[in-house]
C-alpha cells in the first residue's frame, strides 16, 4: 500500500516534534542549573516545574496518540508565556533557544495533528 502524502508529512513533524521536545529538557538543564544567570546556585525547583509537565507526554508521543499532542500543544503555551519573559528579562542565547524550540514544537504538533487525522481518516475508508 502507498504512502499518503499525509502520512508522509504527519511523520516528518512527528519528528520534528520529538526533537524538540527531546531538546527542550537539555536547555532547561543548561539554563536552569549549569548555566544559571540570575544567582550563582541551580534552581532545581523551577528545573522540576519545568520537567513534570513535560514528563507526562512522553508515552502518549511514543505511542502517536493525537490527543496527547492537542494536550501538548495547549501546554506549550504556557511555556511559551514563561520563555518570552525570560528573553525579555534576560536576553541569554539559551533563553532564545528555548523560545524558539517551544514555537517549533507548537507548531510541528498542531500540523501533526491535523495531517494524522487526516491520515487516518484516509486509511479508515481505504479499508472499508
Amino acid at each position: 500500500m502507498a504512502i499518503s502524502n499525509y502520512e508522509y508529512w504527519s511523520r516528518i513533524t512527528r519528528y520534528i516534534v520529538l526533537l524538540c521536545y527531546f531538546t527542550l529538557p537539555v536547555v532547561f538543564t543548561l539554563a536552569l542549573l549549569i548555566v544559571p544567570t540570575s544567582t550563582d546556585t541551580a534552581h532545581w525547583v523551577i528545573w522540576w516545574l519545568h520537567m513534570l509537565p513535560l514528563l507526562m507526554f512522553v508515552i502518549g508521543l511514543l505511542k502517536q496518540n493525537v490527543r496527547t499532542y492537542v494536550w501538548l500543544c495547549f501546554v506549550m503555551l504556557g511555556y511559551f508565556l514563561l520563555a518570552v519573559q525570560n528573553v525579555f528579562a534576560r536576553q541569554t542565547v539559551l533563553a532564545m533557544i528555548e523560545v524558539a524550540l517551544i514555537v517549533i514544537m507548537f507548531i510541528a504538533a498542531m500540523l501533526y495533528v491535523r495531517w494524522r487525522s487526516r491520515a487516518l481518516v484516509l486509511m479508515e475508508t481505504m479499508e472499508s
